[in-house]
């Protein structure tokens, strides 16, 4: 890390931006991360990094949050079933659990707001029955429904589905039901969801913010 520091440090020779890719970046020690840490901190101008690793989890989590995560699904993994999929795609908090019953709950939610959109407000602590509301259950929930609208989203364009298989008749269902720029739009609504959850926010506000703004979609 110290010797790619030293590199870029000098001025390309052709082109502006400068690229550095870390292969298998979990695997980086605690010398190196915070070495690799104190240069995303103060990033130089046109100054690019690509860290690739197939366990976001083991990546240290100062370093996640100053980079943005694009999750690959790659051929090898086409094997794996739907949680260890999740699990392989989003960044998870040590304490918190990915299993069936959560991702059906999503999914569940989701639907409900698809169809129902303002309405959902009413019996909001009823869909969400098997959540306790904390940050960390809501991120979940937001990050597996991101997920689940990429599929959708694949499934309209491509004919193809890479994480919710097992879901295929409930891809179809809000496929029908949503034109891609729909799909699109609810994208980036969860994405800002997120991203206000990122900091100390009043949770239900958020899920009120976000069920609200179905109907200008």
């Amino acid at each position: 890390i110290d010797s790619l520091k030293d590199k870029f440090m000098t001025k390309a020779i052709i082109g502006e931006n400068k690229v550095y890719i870390i292969n298998n970046a979990e695997k980086l020690n605690q010398s190196a991360s915070s070495a690799l840490l104190k240069f995303l901190e103060e990033p130089e101008p046109n100054i690019i990094a690509i860290l690739v690793t197939n366990n976001l989890n083991q990546v240290l989590e100062t370093i996640k949050s100053r980079c943005v995560v694009v999750p690959l699904v790659h051929q090898t993994n086409q094997n794996a079933n739907m949680v260890e999929k999740i699990k392989n795609s989003i960044y998870l908090s040590a304490d918190i659990e990915i299993n069936e019953e959560k991702v059906l709950e999503a999914i569940n939610f989701l639907e409900y707001v698809d169809k129902n959109k303002i309405k959902t407000l009413l019996h909001l602590k009823e869909i969400l029955k098997n959540n306790s509301f904390e940050k960390n259950e809501i991120v979940l929930l937001f990050n597996i429904m991101l997920l689940f609208y990429k599929d959708v989203l694949e499934y309209k364009t491509l004919q193809k589905i890479s994480t919710f298989n097992d879901y295929l008749t409930n891809i179809k269902n809000v496929s029908f039901n949503n034109t891609i720029e729909q799909v699109v739009s609810k994208i980036k609504l969860i994405i800002e969801v997120l991203d206000d959850l990122k900091y100390n926010v009043n949770i239900q506000m958020e899920l009120d913010k976000f069920i609200l703004r179905q109907e200008e979609i």
